[in-house]
């Protein structure tokens, strides 16, 4: 997954790179430029405005709206966290954190409560994978205990209320 996430980032820092002439040589970087050069579709663009993750600019004259490479950075960090594991809740508040230029010990605190979380799902996914291994493990022929449990076979619980 590392290598996964430093890849995409390499792919993504040549792309902006790319980007950034453009808006040097004076070229408007329109939505489709900012969506290209973050690595993401023109919606998702428009789906990160609508949750005011960035922000929308004002329309010139000529009807386009005009982003800042700043909007293609942006955008980037969000793709980031979310390869990360983060929700966009979790993201917008590490947003908030980078805009105020916030301590190093508030980022890590969050970055902290997802790995206890990621923890805990993995804990439950390991009980989940155990109790489906021992399931594989007590099949016979002409008696299937995976569909015994599947079926619930022997009825309801008594405190269930269904007769």
């Amino acid at each position: 997954m590392a290598v996964h996430a430093t890849r995409t980032t390499a792919t993504a820092a040549a792309v902006v790179d790319a980007a950034a002439p453009a808006a040097r040589r004076g070229r408007p970087l329109t939505i489709a430029r900012v969506a290209a050069a973050a690595g993401v579709g023109v919606e998702t663009v428009r789906f990160y405005e609508r949750q005011n993750l960035i922000t929308q600019p004002l329309r010139p004259a000529t009807g386009y709206r005009i982003y800042s490479l700043d909007t293609v950075h942006r955008i980037r960090f969000i793709r980031h966290c979310q390869e990360l594991g983060f929700t966009l809740n979790e993201t917008r508040e590490l947003l908030r954190l980078n805009d105020e230029g916030a301590d190093c010990e508030r980022a890590c605190g969050q970055v902290a409560e997802k790995v206890h979380e990621l923890e805990q799902r993995i804990a439950a996914m390991t009980r989940l994978r155990d109790s489906l291994k021992l399931l594989l493990g007590h099949c016979s022929e002409g008696h299937c205990l995976i569909m015994k449990e599947l079926n619930l076979e022997g009825g309801c619980n008594p405190e269930c209320g269904i007769n």
